[in-house]
């Protein structure tokens, strides 16, 4: 629920219109037809301050007609309600003016502190003096471009490598969505992946969303490693114990999910939010956020998801993005390629 307020003749209808055009009109002329439409509905419901005059004026009670109000938005969630400000100025000599201005003056309080956006215009310029969190934030992980490690498909953590030429031309390739916030790991190839993708926003970075430290297998391959008797060891519990002098997974969760709050709460009202972070990352985020096993979530290098946030916190509609020119279901990546 929205609402817009201001003095008489200041924009707010042809506000309304512009920022709500698919929302359907009603005013005091066609109020009551309001109730033919079906739940959900998008209405934009204009001189609110006038509708509530001509309620009074029949008789109706302050309290019908605010819970006549509240009947509305709980139908329609997304609605819009318009009014002037009618509380400044000259206390009026005749008793119904008085009463008119005070109920309207109570509703509209009423209906402020339920609505998650207020704007008030003045000389035809909005000023958002209310800003809640959106009902949905939608959150897309985008995992870094390719590095040099990546395409030799070396364990590469704590190491801070740059993108490579073909990193950096599969990013320039691909489609990614418009954002208004991005955040990403401190970590080079992270930034660098951020700027190519969204080069007109500075990224937010977020230090508790850099990658695993592999310790003593850091920068090297599978076939290096295969001999090692601690690789083997590791290996054999599905990597469920720590990387040798490196992270354990528990370490490794702890502090993604304490980044993941951070982020949310730096993110304020943006609805449409990127993370470009690391495969490591992102499955830690995403098997503690969805459950399942933590290899589930492995992605190509470009590739990522994304879900939904409700503003209660509960994560939803998870799904796997190509931005590759698709949005099917993406093949994983091998587990020594992150």
């Amino acid at each position: 629920m929205k609402l817009i307020i201001g003095g008489y003749a200041q924009g707010k209808s042809k506000y309304g219109e512009a920022r709500f055009p698919g929302h359907i009109l009603y005013d005091e002329a066609n109020f009551s037809l309001l109730y033919r439409e079906a739940p959900g509905t998008g209405i934009r419901i204009n001189h609110l301050h006038r509708i509530i005059r001509e309620k009074l004026e029949v008789g109706q009670t302050e309290e019908e007609i605010l819970q006549e109000v509240e009947e509305i938005a709980r139908n329609h969630p997304d609605c819009v309600f318009i009014s002037d400000e009618i509380g400044s100025g000259i206390v009026p000599m005749d008793p119904l003016d008085r009463r008119w201005r005070e109920v309207t003056g109570r509703i509209l309080i009423r209906i402020a502190a339920e609505s998650d956006e207020v704007i008030r215009l003045f000389c035809g310029i909005p000023q958002v003096i209310k800003k809640g969190l959106p009902a949905v934030r939608h959150i897309f992980l985008i995992r870094h471009g390719a590095t040099p490690g990546n395409l030799e498909h070396r364990y590469i953590g704590r190491t801070d490598e740059s993108l490579s030429e073909t990193g950096r031309r599969e990013i320039e390739r691909h489609c990614y969505p418009i954002c208004d916030a991005v955040f990403c790991s401190p970590m080079r190839r992270c930034r660098e992946t951020a700027e190519l993708i969204h080069p007109a926003r500075i990224p937010v970075e977020v230090a508790d969303f850099r990658e695993t430290d592999f310790g003593r297998f850091e920068g090297h391959t599978y076939q290096e490693l295969q001999d090692n008797p601690a690789y083997r060891h590791w290996l054999r519990t599905e990597g469920t114990i720590p990387f040798p002098d490196g992270e354990s997974r528990e370490e490794v969760r702890a502090r993604v999910l304490e980044g993941w709050q951070k982020m949310l709460q730096e993110a304020e009202d943006r609805e449409n939010i990127a993370l470009v972070i690391h495969g490591g990352t992102i499955m830690t985020l995403l098997s503690e956020l969805f459950g399942g096993n933590y290899y589930d979530y492995q992605v190509r290098n470009g590739e990522g998801y994304s879900f939904d946030v409700s503003r209660d916190g509960i994560c939803s509609g998870l799904r796997a993005r190509s931005y590759s020119g698709g949005s099917g279901d993406m093949e994983p990546s091998g587990a020594a390629n992150r």
